[in-house]
């Protein structure tokens, strides 16, 4: 995405690494999507520590040699990678390439706004390690394909005619890098060379009523792909002579079409598509190959019925491929701008907070198992079972937000066990006196082993069971209270009180924190101070 693109430059010159495929995921699922606020809460959803500041011009001197900041041009605001070296500004406009001006004209096109953010190797966020496996499939079986079409071409020169039209189907592909969602830094400068040059716009083009059905990229691509499968197919089969025959009729055939696509590119669109270009070029360059082979008599003119129709069957199954593969991509890309779309609706704070507060505060039971700062403005208890298979990933969730937050928040535990059940109930008084005699850690150790393990007579028999009449006491109200409101489930989750909305998955819970803590009217001691009142 161009409007990360400096973002994730600046990042690289930090040495922050992220997983920029699920950053631009989370970016663009922000409610205030696109902001400078969406990226900074993004940067904090990754454990990126950063802030955006007002900085007085005359104060550019005081900020780190590298900084994103909010530039104005003649039409629109972008944000900039800006790079300060000695008496010069080097800063972007949305692409790789740098610009250098002396700071007076810089502090001219410069709104004052930076956002800076700081590495953290301990808590940052590592991008996913990436599975090559299936590149490197992918990568022998091409050569396998090659290497047997090849061994079986009568001569080698017609092995060599594969070089084009595999360029010729990834240019097709990468032409079509909204549909296939792909990324080319060096495709992309090529498309831009000059303000001429657009292949987005030529590509996506319908201004003729014959491109809303049949573009010029889905020809490319039909094309290429037909050339390399049947020269695979008639190869095997002996018809080599058939297909380079019926090469020089399409080729030729094709001429035309070059044409028109040339024609609708100067005249139509105004608009040169350098790929596409490439690609006519490409076709041009085929024709002028099968021509040397048939000059030099490397070939003899001689279209069989059998090889008529392997090419035809070939183009059919390879032009239905396409269109079910396109129409499925289609839909998919469909699909995650949904998706995208109802994440920046889910994850509105707004929305969020009034499905919260509809249901009316409940007083929670005391409770001793406390984990975090028990004098914290933001409590979330949470119902759980030691043997719930369900509980583990809110548990770790919730761990994640006390190491996050540290003071902001405590996790209350309550636990519901049924009296009867003394492999349930051991459990449970074990980890709670394990809290109140060692603290936190011990407590996240034991869940950790009880997690690893899941075996309770290995669990139970390391650590001891000390008889509690008390705990006993305060799990048998607890009982009485869940009983009574209806809770029969495990896991169920209250912020401050209010119960956690079905809505909404326990792990959406990451993206409201940081609003949570700072909205005073959703505070325990506001919310006392108001219970006072109406006393």
């Amino acid at each position: 995405m161009e409007l990360l693109r400096p973002l994730f430059q600046y990042l690289d010159a930090e040495n922050i690494a992220l997983d920029n495929d699920e950053f631009e995921f989370q970016f663009n699922s922000h409610p205030d999507y696109p902001s400078l606020l969406a990226i900074s809460d993004t940067l904090k959803f990754f454990n990126v520590h950063n802030g955006a500041f007002n900085v007085d011009s005359a104060q550019i001197e005081l900020l780190p040699n590298t900084f994103i900041a909010r530039l104005k041009d003649d039409k629109t605001e972008f944000l900039s990678f800006v790079e300060k070296k000695e008496n010069v500004i080097w800063y972007t406009n949305g692409t790789e390439k740098k610009h250098n001006i002396p700071k007076s004209d810089f502090i001219n096109i410069w709104d004052d706004l930076v956002l800076l953010a700081e590495s953290d190797k301990y808590n940052i966020s590592k991008p996913k390690p990436k599975n090559n496996y299936l590149n490197i499939l992918l990568g022998l079986s091409a050569i396998l394909f090659l290497v047997i079409s090849i061994e079986y071409l009568p001569m080698k020169w017609y092995g060599l005619f594969y070089v084009f039209p595999i360029i010729g189907l990834f240019l097709s592909v990468t032409a079509l890098k909204d549909l296939f969602k792909t990324r080319s830094k060096l495709l992309d400068k090529f498309c831009q060379v000059s303000s001429a040059n657009d292949c987005k716009t030529v590509v996506n083009s319908s201004k003729w009523k014959l491109l809303e059905t049949v573009g010029f990229s889905d020809l490319s691509v039909v094309f290429f792909s037909v050339q390399i499968v049947s020269l695979f197919v008639m190869g095997i089969s002996g018809l080599s002579m058939d297909y380079f025959s019926i090469q020089i009729v399409l080729l030729a055939l094709s001429v035309p079409i070059i044409s028109l696509s040339i024609y609708y590119q100067k005249y139509i669109e105004k608009k040169w598509c350098p790929i596409c270009l490439s690609i006519s070029g490409l076709v041009l360059a085929e024709l002028a190959y099968v021509v040397f082979l048939k000059s030099f008599n490397y070939l003899d003119f001689e279209i069989t019925t059998q090889g008529a129709l392997q090419f035809l069957l070939v183009g059919s199954v390879s032009t239905v491929f396409w269109y079910t593969l396109k129409n499925l991509l289609s839909r998919l890309n469909h699909l995650k701008e949904n998706e995208l779309k109802a994440n920046r609706f889910k994850r509105n704070y707004t929305i969020f907070k009034k499905m919260l507060t509809a249901p009316s505060r409940l007083k929670l039971p005391d409770n001793e198992l406390i984990l975090g700062n028990p004098n914290a403005n933001i409590s979330i208890s949470i119902v759980t079972s030691p043997f719930c298979g369900h509980c583990k990933d809110p548990q770790y969730m919730l761990k994640t937000l006390l190491e996050k937050y540290d003071d902001a928040i405590n996790v209350s535990v309550l636990y519901n066990v049924n009296p009867k059940n003394q492999r349930l109930l051991q459990f449970a008084r074990i980890i709670t006196q394990l809290k109140l005699d060692k603290g936190d850690n011990a407590f996240n150790e034991a869940m950790d082993y009880w997690y690893e393990t899941k075996d309770d007579e290995k669990w139970l028999g390391k650590y001891q069971d000390e008889e509690n009449s008390g705990f006993e006491t305060l799990l048998a109200k607890n009982q009485v209270w869940l009983s009574e409101h209806d809770i029969n489930f495990t896991p169920c989750m209250f912020i401050n009180g209010y119960r956690y909305p079905n809505e909404y998955g326990i792990a959406d819970l990451l993206f409201f924190m940081d609003e949570l803590i700072e909205d005073k009217s959703i505070l325990i001691k506001e919310n006392k101070i108001a219970e006072a009142e109406k006393l």
